[in-house]
């Protein structure tokens, strides 16, 4: 997810509809649960590109439906 929102951002991208299959990923982003010590650092790396973006949204898809990332 850093990753991708990091290269939406190089290519110009303000607007983001963000699709993950992780929803303990999904809901820390959110700020909904505290993020785990695992990943609290690219949390927080994410928190940081997200400031870049005029607009966010975080929906959860089935892992079935993400299999283009994978």
């Amino acid at each position: 997810m850093r990753d991708g929102i990091s290269v939406a951002l190089q290519a110009g991208f303000r607007h983001l509809e963000v699709e993950g299959d992780n929803q303990i990923v999904l809901k820390a982003v959110q700020k909904l649960i505290p993020a785990p010590w695992q990943i609290a650092p690219i949390i927080e790396d994410i928190w940081n590109l997200l400031t870049h973006c005029a607009s966010s949204s975080f929906r959860h898809i089935y892992r079935e439906g993400n299999l283009a990332a994978d």
